[in-house]
């Protein structure tokens, strides 16, 4: 499969394949500069020139895979703009019309894996903070809510599926930048 280096998304899905693969034959990728030849061969367009670059400036002996893939993504977005992107999308993060609660915290947790820990009660409440505005005020009510993000998301998924048709509404900005909630 082609790595272009065009988006973030592509970037994380193409490693995170890759990382799967090298998992499934450890004797096939047992070192770096393994893993990184294997990859050069996928890389086309500018990461392609800018790996050649480097590669002809430095060599690959010293390099480490987490490296390699460090300097992939750093042509895909700058450090400072990825993290101030990275940072907007989860500020703005919230679960949309028909979205289920398990797909929207799969991605909360795709933008948290990229931005600094958060503590578990952080997680627990950025996740009921971003929810659909009837599945947050259900949660909110419990009287004792489970220790463990994924606790809290099963609970959220029983109380989706018991209100499904409640819960499938929208969030909507109106043109003064508040929230309405309307039932479809």
């Amino acid at each position: 499969m082609p790595y272009k280096g065009l988006s973030l998304k592509e970037h994380w899905i193409y490693f995170r394949q890759l990382e799967t693969q090298f998992q499934l034959f450890p004797g096939d990728f047992a070192t770096d500069e393994i893993r990184i030849l294997y990859t050069m061969q996928a890389l086309q367009g500018e990461p392609a020139k800018a790996w050649n670059r480097y590669d002809i400036a430095h060599g690959i002996e010293r390099v480490t895979w987490e490296f390699f893939k460090k300097f992939l993504l750093n042509l895909v977005k700058d450090p400072e703009s990825r993290a101030l992107s990275i940072a907007k999308d989860y500020a703005l993060a919230r679960q949309r019309p028909n979205q289920s609660v398990h797909d929207f915290n799969a991605y909360l947790e795709q933008l948290e894996c990229h931005q600094e820990l958060y503590t578990v009660t952080q997680q627990i409440n950025n996740l009921i903070l971003r929810l659909c505005k009837s599945l947050r005020e259900d949660l909110i009510k419990v009287q004792s809510l489970p220790d463990m993000r994924d606790g809290v998301l099963a609970l959220a998924q029983r109380l989706e599926g018991a209100t499904d048709s409640r819960h499938r509404h929208t969030d909507r900005p109106t043109p003064t930048g508040h929230m309405s909630s309307r039932m479809l």
